[in-house]
């Protein structure tokens, strides 16, 4: 088997990570042995596969023959899928590292549905610098935020609400509004609601407004995450 892999090796090309391989017309089955997955022509000939296959509904990526796990494939650059530790592309709403993403039934990342995204910066125990960006993509209002938020910690497998260290705690009733592709910083500083963090992974919480007029709005919760 050690000489059929050094045999085929050369035979496979460069290519992007996404890339399907196509099996040809006479290729007749693809084959595993000894944990390789191979295309095993009519004529006789093998190469060892990179692409995906489904089994029982699932979809699994292979590179050079090797079944990739717990790891992103990525496209120009972007994460598009994960794969999870048995292989199998993600699907639904998944925790990754501590950050919550969604793929769609066949295993792609969803883009947020607003274009927004949220960046931690500058982070210390004490707090750090928001920056919110907006990519243009089409609402039906304006996109409005406050100075409101809470932060989560991740422990044992999931996000825990915070509490605060006090009952009295209000925030400043301001209103901003996202720019297409210009970034909007906030300073935030949590020592007075939450004290000085110890180390973990957190996440920051605010709401975002699709604004089209009093009392006529769609709101989403977005996250920044950090660790400490």
């Amino acid at each position: 088997m050690k000489n059929f892999i050094g045999r085929t090796a050369a035979l496979i090309s460069s290519a992007a990570v996404i890339a399907m391989c196509p099996l040809s017309a006479e290729a007749a089955t693809l084959e595993t042995e000894n944990g390789i997955r191979y295309i095993r022509y009519d004529s006789g000939e093998a190469k060892a596969y990179t692409g995906w296959t489904i089994k029982s509904g699932k979809r699994y990526y292979y590179k050079n023959g090797i079944m990739k796990k717990n790891c992103w494939l990525t496209e120009n650059g972007e994460k598009k899928y994960f794969l999870s530790a048995d292989g199998a592309a993600a699907v639904g709403k998944v925790t990754v590292s501590g950050v919550e993403y969604e793929f769609d039934e066949k295993g792609r990342l969803i883009p947020d549905e607003w274009g927004i995204t949220l960046t931690a910066k500058d982070v210390t125990p004490t707090g750090m610098t928001l920056e919110l960006l907006w990519d243009g993509t089409e609402t039906t209002g304006s996109l409005e935020f406050g100075a409101a938020y809470t932060l989560e910690r991740y422990q044992n497998g999931k996000w825990e609400t915070m509490p605060f260290l006090r009952d009295d705690i209000a925030f400043i009733a301001i209103s901003n509004e996202l720019r297409e592709n210009e970034p909007f910083t906030l300073t935030k500083n949590w020592e007075e609601l939450y004290g000085v963090l110890e180390g973990g992974k957190y996440r920051l919480c605010t709401d975002i407004m699709d604004f089209r007029k009093p009392g006529d709005y769609d709101r989403k919760q977005y996250y920044a995450y950090f660790t400490i």
